[in-house]
C-alpha cells in the first residue's frame, strides 16, 4: 500500500454451503489473523486501506499498525473447487490493476483430539475439542507427507459415544470444532471426530469423564460414637449402585438409591477423628465431589470462672478452682462425656517432701454433667510448706476418655505454689478471661 496503492483481497465460495476462509497477514510473524464465513456463491471483498483506517479488529483483538504499508498475505481457502482468493493490487492515478493469486491447496493432514475433565451430570462445557493440522500441497487430494501451516478452514462432523452417559447441547454442536456438550449420566463418554476440507478427511478421537454431583447432605453433621444414622445425600448422576466413599471411622449399612438421592445409614466409630471431614460418591468410575461434613464430639475446654481463694484449713496456701465447659467441636455443649487428666510434676522446689497429688485418673473417669462442665482445682492444700512460694512446675493434659486413643481437649501449664498458681501465664489473683479457649 506504499505510495498511491491499494490493495483488497477477493474471497470467492463457489459451494452451496457456508464455508470458512482464513485471511492472515504477516511480515515473518503473523500480525493479523481473522476467519471469514462466507455465504454459498458469495463474494467477499477485504480492504487491507481500510482495516488499517476503521482499526479493525482480527480475532484475537489485535489491529493493524497505521505504519504498516507492506507485508504478506495469506488466505486459506476449503477447496479448489468450493473457493479461491485474489489479491488486487491497484492504483487509481496511475489507472493500474495487477492481481496475485496461488498455487498451493491447503488440505487437512492430521488431527489432535483434546478431553479435559470437568463435565459433570446435568452441566454443559466444552469439554473435548479438535485442532485439525494443515499442510499445504501443490496438487488436491494429497493429504498426506506436505509441509505443516499454520492454520486453515474445515468442516467437523462429530460424534458421541455412550449416549447415556453425555449429548450435543444443541444438533448444531456437532459441526464445530469445539462442541457443547451436556452431561447426562455419570461414566466415560468419548468424541469421535471428521474433518473435512476439500478432498481430504482426517479423524480423531478422545474420551471425557462425566462426574456424579453432590449438592447436599443431611444431617451433615454427625456425632463420633454416634450409631444407626439415617443421612440423605442429594444429587445428580448417583444411578442405581453407587459407592458411597466415607471418611475414616465411619462405617455405613442399609443404602438404597436413585439418580439423585442416596439413603444411607451411618455409625461413627471412636476411633474417628474430630473435625471437618468429606463424603464423596462414585457412580459408574467416576468420583464426585468431594461434599463437606463434620464429625463432631468433645474438642476443646472453655473458661466458665476463675476463682482464687485459702485451701480448707489453710492460712497462706492458695487454691485455685477453675470450672470449664466441654464443647464440641461445632461449638456446641458437649453435654454428659467422660473426660480424665494426666498431669506431670516436676521442679519441686519446698524443704519438705511433696506429698501425694489427687487427679482425674484415665482409670476411674469423671462424667461431666448435662452442661458439661466440671472444676479442676489446684493447690498444694497445706501450709506446711516452706519456704514461702516453693512448690512445682506442671503440665496437665485433659482428654476425651471415650475417644480412642484419647483425645486432648486441653493442655494446662504452669506451677503451683504456696503463695501463687500459674495457669497458661495468668497468675492468681489473676484470673483466666470468661470464654478462654485453653490451647490443646
Amino acid at each position: 500500500m506504499e505510495g498511491d496503492s491499494e490493495s483488497h483481497l477477493l474471497l470467492f465460495n463457489y459451494s452451496d454451503k457456508p464455508r470458512v476462509f482464513g485471511v492472515g497477514i504477516s511480515n515473518g510473524a503473523i500480525l493479523w489473523d481473522k476467519k471469514y464465513t462466507l455465504a454459498p456463491n458469495e463474494t467477499r471483498e477485504i480492504s487491507f486501506n481500510e482495516l488499517i483506517q476503521d482499526k479493525v479488529p482480527d480475532g484475537k483483538g489485535l489491529i493493524l499498525s497505521p505504519e504498516r504499508q507492506s507485508g504478506v498475505v495469506n488466505w486459506m481457502v476449503p477447496d479448489s473447487g468450493e473457493g479461491t482468493g485474489r489479491l488486487m493490487v491497484t492504483s487509481r492515478p496511475r489507472v493500474l490493476a495487477r492481481n496475485f493469486s496461488c498455487g498451493q491447496f491447503i488440505e487437512p493432514c492430521g488431527a489432535y483430539v483434546y478431553a479435559a475433565s470437568g463435565l459433570t451430570v446435568g452441566s454443559l462445557d466444552d469439554v473435548i475439542w479438535v485442532v485439525p493440522q494443515f499442510c499445504d500441497f501443490f496438487s488436491p487430494s494429497q493429504c498426506v507427507g506436505g509441509n505443516d501451516v499454520s492454520n486453515g478452514s474445515a468442516n467437523y462432523n462429530w460424534s458421541v459415544g455412550a449416549s447415556s452417559v453425555v449429548r450435543f447441547a444443541a444438533p448444531s454442536d456437532q459441526y464445530v470444532a469445539s462442541p457443547q456438550l451436556y452431561g447426562v449420566g455419570a461414566g466415560s463418554g468419548y468424541g469421535n471426530v471428521t474433518v473435512t476440507a476439500g478432498s481430504c478427511q482426517v479423524n480423531g478421537g478422545g474420551g471425557y469423564p462425566v462426574a456424579p454431583t453432590i449438592t447436599s447432605i443431611s444431617p451433615s453433621t454427625i456425632l463420633v460414637g454416634a450409631s444407626n444414622v439415617n443421612v440423605t445425600i442429594s444429587g445428580s448422576g448417583f444411578g442405581s449402585s453407587p459407592v458411597v466413599n466415607l471418611p475414616a471411622g465411619v462405617s455405613s449399612s442399609g443404602q438404597t438409591a436413585s439418580d439423585s438421592s442416596i439413603a444411607i445409614t451411618l455409625s461413627v466409630a471412636y476411633s474417628g477423628t474430630v473435625g471437618n471431614a468429606s463424603i464423596s460418591v462414585t457412580a459408574n468410575g467416576q468420583p464426585s465431589n468431594q461434599f463437606p461434613v463434620v464429625l463432631d464430639g468433645p474438642y476443646q475446654m472453655v473458661v466458665v470462672s476463675d476463682f482464687t481463694i485459702h485451701c480448707g484449713g489453710c492460712a497462706t496456701t492458695v487454691d485455685r478452682s477453675v470450672t470449664y465447659q466441654i464443647r464440641n467441636f461445632s461449638g456446641t455443649n458437649a453435654g454428659q462425656t467422660g473426660i480424665c487428666e494426666v498431669p506431670t510434676l516436676t521442679g519441686w522446689s519446698c524443704t519438705q517432701s511433696m506429698a501425694g497429688v489427687s487427679f482425674q485418673a484415665c482409670t476411674s473417669p469423671f462424667i461431666t454433667p448435662s452442661n458439661g462442665q466440671f472444676t479442676d482445682s489446684w493447690s498444694l492444700s497445706s501450709d506446711i510448706y516452706t519456704p514461702v512460694g516453693c512448690g512445682t512446675n506442671i503440665t496437665d493434659n485433659w482428654d476425651w476418655f471415650y475417644h480412642s486413643p484419647l483425645q486432648t481437649l486441653g493442655v494446662l501449664t504452669g506451677y503451683i505454689h504456696t503463695n501463687a498458681i500459674s495457669i497458661d501465664g495468668v497468675v492468681s489473683p489473676s484470673k483466666l478471661p470468661v470464654g478462654t479457649i485453653m490451647p490443646f
